[in-house]
């Protein structure tokens, strides 16, 4: 019940009430993975980072299929650049969960932010194998290949995503780029206005389609 009491006091955005909640909850059921996994959240929406570290490594030493945690901690670590400990993460949740697309997703992200593009593609690569069908793993291969200038495999790539979702946002922006890269601006402006309504805030798409 306090897990429970503890998730909506953070929907509500009340983190104090929340933290209060989970942490007794904690305290009643010291193996409450959930417990622990919810509490990195909160202290990551107060900023409390090193409290976030601590709780998502509770949550994985728990429960070692607890993806969420393993792919949160992983996220954390990217953001605060510490690649090292972020890659070790992201490896340790597909060695737990191999058909786990996300986590792929994320390892190539953090390798790629870490100047190791060939490590990304590789992965990349391995997430299109077990999850051909995922916009997402179609669209970071497409990138790859984009930046290598191997414009045909990308662009392959990115009509498969369109496919599975004609208005993937990341989707629609990468073929625009690459339509604008040959010249082709009607479809270029086309991709970006599909993007628009898929994003909160459409004004980075206006400008995109009025520099065109």
């Amino acid at each position: 019940i306090l897990t429970s009491i503890g998730f909506l006091m953070t929907q509500q955005s009340n983190y104090s009430g929340a933290i209060a909640a989970l942490e007794r909850a904690t305290k009643l059921d010291a193996s409450n993975a959930r417990a622990f996994n919810a509490l990195g959240f909160v202290y990551v929406r107060i900023k409390d980072y090193a409290k976030a570290v601590n709780a998502y490594q509770r949550a994985i030493s728990l429960d070692r299929q607890n993806i969420d945690a393993y792919n949160s901690l992983g996220f954390l670590l990217a953001e605060q650049k510490n690649y090292r400990e972020a890659i070790k993460i992201y490896r340790q949740a597909i060695a737990a969960a191999p058909r786990e697309a996300q986590a792929y997703l994320n390892l190539g992200y953090v390798l790629k932010s870490s100047g190791d593009s060939k490590g990304a593609f590789e992965v990349y690569q391995q997430a299109d194998r077990i999850a051909p069908y995922n916009a997402d793993v179609l669209v970071a291969v497409g990138d790859l290949f984009a930046e290598q200038n191997r414009t045909d495999e990308a662009i392959a790539k990115y009509k498969r995503a369109l496919e599975i979702n004609l208005r993937h946002p990341q989707a629609n922006l990468s073929m625009a780029k690459v339509w604008q890269s040959q010249g082709n601006y009607a479809e270029a402006i086309a991709s970006l206005r599909r993007a628009a309504p898929s994003r909160g805030n459409s004004a980075p798409v206006q400008r995109a389609i009025a520099e065109l």
